[in-house]
């Protein structure tokens, strides 16, 4: 099935025979606000913003079932029925950024894992340099700082044949959610980008006023960066290989010298996390050797090598 948060299906038929834009209405009875983005090569050169939606990843997929292009961008306010790993409910009401991209990169079909994590590099690597958060990816596509997750992302492709016809990138940042904010079964496991540059900016005369005007709390902008570096790995990937991009994402791959519990399928592997293969699954030295697992879920880790969970 490929790697992390891929979902295959192989026959969706959704939506067939309506009009997009009036599809968006029908279905999802929301204002629709479409434009293009100036300057913008691919990758979000339409955005489709919706003030709610039960999840921008369904309704990217019936519009990519429609023939919508690569590149198009959903984007919501708010959703009230967003999805993370193994079909849970992800947490993302106003103050987040919640969107999916639509792609067609034609690629075999075990490759739909390998976009995923791109998507995680490119979040870690826009948060490291607007916002000086020591934002980092945990395999297999999420993005956290020192242990809270920040940002989900969940990639669902369709298969025709032997390749890919689509994938739906779904990613759900946490932008102005504050610590207090978050379901108290997710504080202390989530943060936001407002919870990490708050205690920094804490110690300004007019701190509150500060907050308000910092550029990475503005959703757009945010997604804006994102697009855009997403777009720059994803022409590289498409041009010369995932190993183009491996290297650089080990750097950033903070489940690397880990030790870890990882569930996939009906069993449960531990041992330390060494490297990530060519094609992006997790090498894990166990005291039976060396296993490769190209998808599951880590359920412990602690830094350093040592036995233990966390």
């Amino acid at each position: 099935m490929g790697l992390g948060d891929v979902d295959m299906d192989m026959d969706m038929g959704l939506g067939m025979g309506l009009d997009r834009m009036a599809m968006a209405r029908i279905d999802m009875g929301q204002k629709v606000v479409d434009h293009k983005v100036v300057g913008r090569g691919g990758i979000g050169r339409r955005i489709i913003r919706l003030d709610e939606v039960d999840s921008t990843n369904i309704f990217a997929r019936k519009l990519a079932e429609e023939g919508e292009p690569e590149g198009t961008c959903v984007v919501a306010e708010r959703q009230t029925a967003g999805r993370g790993r193994m079909k849970r409910v992800w947490f993302s009401p106003g103050g987040g950024l919640w969107f999916s991209m639509i792609l067609r990169p034609g690629v075999v079909a075990g490759s739909a894992g390998q976009v995923g994590l791109i998507g995680a590099l490119a979040v870690a690597r826009v948060l490291r340099r607007i916002a000086e958060i020591d934002a980092r990816v945990k395999w297999p596509n999420d993005v956290v700082v020192e242990g809270r997750k920040l940002c989900g992302v969940l990639a669902e492709a369709r298969i025709a044949g032997d390749r890919i016809e689509y994938i739906v990138l779904g990613m759900g940042l946490n932008i102005r959610i504050r610590r207090d904010e978050f379901p108290e079964e997710l504080q202390g496991r989530a943060t936001s980008i407002l919870a990490e540059i708050e205690p920094r900016l804490a110690s300004e005369p007019d701190s509150q006023a500060e907050l308000e005007q910092q550029p990475e709390l503005d959703p757009d902008n945010v997604l804006d960066h994102i697009l855009r570096e997403f777009e720059a790995l994803y022409d590289r990937y498409l041009a010369s290989g995932f190993a183009d991009i491996l290297r650089e994402l080990e750097l950033l791959c903070c489940t690397l010298g880990s030790y870890v519990t990882v569930a996939s399928g009906n069993r449960q592997v531990r041992g330390v996390a060494r490297a990530l293969s060519a094609d992006g699954s997790l090498v894990i030295e166990t005291s039976e050797g060396s296993i490769t697992i190209s998808a599951g879920e880590i359920i412990g880790q602690v830094a350093g090598g040592t036995q233990g969970t966390r």
